[in-house]
Order: C-alpha cells, then sequence, then structure tokens
C-alpha cells in the first residue's frame, strides 16, 4: 500500500474537522498548517481539494471559508438524490442479490447503535453508506460520483438538524428494507420515493428551526 502524501494527510484531517464542525466561517491556513504539524503546502493542496468539493470557498484576497449548506441548497441536494436513487432502483431492484440486502441491514443496525450513542456525525456518513448500496451494485461510476459527492454536502448541515430528521427516517428504513427483502418493487420504490420526500421535509423544518 502507498504510503499517504502529507498533502493526502492534511485533507483527510481537515475534511474530518469540517465535517465534525470544528471550523466556522473563516479558515487560517496557517493555523491549521500549526495545528497539524505540517507545512502549509500540504493544507493548501488539501483547500484546493476541498474548494472543488464544495466544502470551501475562496474569497479573494482573504481566504477560505467553510461552506454552510443553505436551505435552497438542501433543497437541490434532494432533487438531485431523489433523480439518481429513484432511477437506480428502477433499473437494479430485479437484479439485487442478498449481498446487497444483507449489505443494507448490517448498516442500518450500525446506523441506529451510532444515532442512540449519539455519534451523529457517524450516523450521517452510515446513512449515506446504506443508500448508497445500490448504487455500489449498480456500477455506473458517474452516478455514483455525484451521489456521494451531492450527500456528503449532509454533512455540513447543522448536528441540530440532522439529529431532528433522524428517528423517524430510521424507523422508515425498517419498513423499506422490509419491502426490498420481499422482493415487492412496487411497495419499496414507493415507499423510498415517500421516504425521501418525508426527509426533505424534515431537513427543512429543522433547518428553518435552527435559524430560529
Amino acid at each position: 500500500m502507498a504510503k499517504k502524501t502529507l498533502s493526502q494527510e492534511a485533507y483527510e484531517q481537515i475534511k474530518q474537522n469540517l465535517e465534525e464542525g470544528k471550523y466556522q466561517g473563516y479558515i487560517n491556513g496557517r493555523q491549521v498548517a500549526r495545528d497539524l504539524n505540517i507545512g502549509f503546502t500540504p493544507v493548501r493542496e488539501a483547500f484546493l481539494q476541498l474548494q472543488s468539493e464544495g466544502l470551501i470557498r475562496k474569497v479573494d484576497n482573504v481566504g477560505y471559508f467553510v461552506n454552510r449548506v443553505e436551505l435552497e441548497e438542501l433543497i437541490q441536494i434532494f432533487q438531485v438524490r431523489e433523480c439518481i436513487e429513484m432511477y437506480v432502483w428502477n433499473q437494479a431492484f430485479d437484479k439485487i442479490t442478498e449481498v446487497e440486502i444483507e449489505k443494507m441491514k448490517a448498516l442500518h443496525a450500525q446506523e441506529k447503535e451510532l444515532f442512540q450513542q449519539g455519534i451523529l456525525r457517524e450516523y450521517t456518513k452510515t446513512d449515506i453508506k446504506l443508500h448508497g448500496v445500490i448504487l455500489d451494485f449498480f456500477g455506473n461510476e458517474d452516478l455514483k460520483n455525484l451521489y456521494y459527492n451531492v450527500r456528503q454536502r449532509y454533512m455540513l448541515c447543522p448536528v441540530k438538524t440532522v439529529k431532528q430528521a433522524s428517528v423517524a427516517a430510521m424507523e422508515e428504513h425498517d419498513q423499506w428494507i422490509a419491502y426490498v427483502e420481499a422482493r415487492d418493487k412496487e411497495k419499496a420504490l414507493g415507499y423510498l420515493q415517500q421516504h425521501i420526500n418525508n426527509t426533505k421535509t424534515r431537513m427543512k423544518e429543522g433547518f428553518i428551526t435552527f435559524l430560529e
């Protein structure tokens, strides 16, 4: 296995800090370099990659700032998510195997445990993996990359917003997975559509509450 470069290490650590909400507003690159005990160049390269992913933004002659998800962008995330998930499930439903179903069940059990422990960022990552099982199976790399890039924007939503939306979502996962396991395509896809719409509504309500 190739050894990670300093730029890769900086990227991974800064991204984790972003997901955990450790940075707010302006990010001082030189301070980050001191905190990570590395030079400024790897941090600058990491910033460029994070900027390309939409996690931070650059203001000329000022520096980099954390990109927080606004309500309009949250709605757009759900629009992209709905298009991709519903299309892929419709195409791949009849081909999935017990392997994919067991992966979904295992990830669902894991997300419940993480939520109960209050580890909300890891919970969100696991939720993304759960919904991504079908993308991994389908094998369209462009769709998969688009999906994961869009959904990782969830990580920049306020933790309170995520928490408010999650309890009902996990209960819906129970029923959705049951329909998938029963090989009932119509009910599985119908319930997935309902779940995505419900989650969008809950996230919007939670987001508005957070702003208030």
